[in-house]
């Protein structure tokens, strides 16, 4: 595995360090980025109010939307997944594939994302967070799939301590309308303080933005070769550059993250 201590007194590996099993050579590394260097993050900020509001209704209409959609506000389950805690529940919306049944139930998310936005997005769910929860320190594993935040509901009032996420050793908090873009392969953890409020996301994982679209297909043909080895029979991916990545390590840290969801 690929492993950086980012951390300049290295006294603090650990929060500073990025660590990659998956890993594409000569992708740029930081722990946040701007949203501004992101369109359709902008495109998503603009219209964040219609998402929240179709959030809003589907958890008010708890019953109608567990019985006709999938996996629905599922904890994650798996060994893998454990730095997330059972307080952690997501809402998928696309894993590789758009979930027909669950993208039906947010239909105007669902356009402003692929059709407004056109997002690059490889998963894209809704991820709650109840009261005096965190996810412990973890690394996804991965460095050429990045994450973005759309804060939805994330408590606010002025008695409340700021909900945070903190990556690669830098702090920020969640605003509602508010993107966050970040990497992470870096070690990552999150805390919702707040005595009684949820915190609601849109978390969307994406190609990272320096893969060329053969890397891209490449990796999208080894993820499908997971599913379906058949395929490795049928045709070959596209060469990538530098070191390919493991389909073991790629195939646990997705069975992770599926394993969360239906289970980031």
């Amino acid at each position: 595995p690929f492993e950086k201590n980012y951390d300049p007194t290295d006294q603090n590996r650990n929060s500073f360090l990025q660590s990659a099993h998956s890993y594409i050579e000569g992708l740029d590394a930081q722990p946040f980025h701007d949203p501004a260097d992101f369109a359709w993050a902008e495109v998503l900020e603009s219209r964040w109010t219609e998402i929240r509001d179709e959030l809003t209704r589907a958890y008010s209409e708890t019953g109608r939307v567990a019985k006709t959609g999938n996996n629905v506000w599922v904890s994650a389950v798996r060994d893998e997944a454990l730095s997330y805690g059972p307080d952690w529940r997501t809402l998928v919306l696309q894993d590789r594939t758009w979930d027909p049944k669950n993208a039906k139930l947010f239909p105007k998310t669902t356009k402003i994302l692929r059709d407004v936005a056109k997002c690059p997005s490889v998963e894209v769910f809704f991820a709650r967070q109840a009261p005096q929860t965190g996810i412990a320190a973890h690394t996804d594993g991965c460095n050429f799939i990045m994450t973005a935040h759309l804060a939805l509901d994330v408590p606010m009032l002025p008695s409340d301590t700021p909900a945070w996420i903190e990556v690669g050793g830098e702090r920020r908090e969640w605003e509602n309308g508010k993107a966050l873009v970040f990497d992470t392969s870096f070690m990552h953890s999150t805390h919702n303080p707040s005595a009684d409020k949820d915190r609601y996301v849109l978390l969307i994982r994406f190609w990272h933005p320096q893969l060329s679209q053969t890397e891209i297909k490449a990796l999208q043909f080894i993820f499908d070769a997971m599913e379906d080895p058949a395929l490795l029979f049928e045709k070959q991916a596209p060469k990538i550059r530098g070191p390919a990545p493991s389909l073991e390590t790629t195939g646990e840290s997705r069975a992770a993250r599926r394993a969360a969801k239906k289970s980031k």
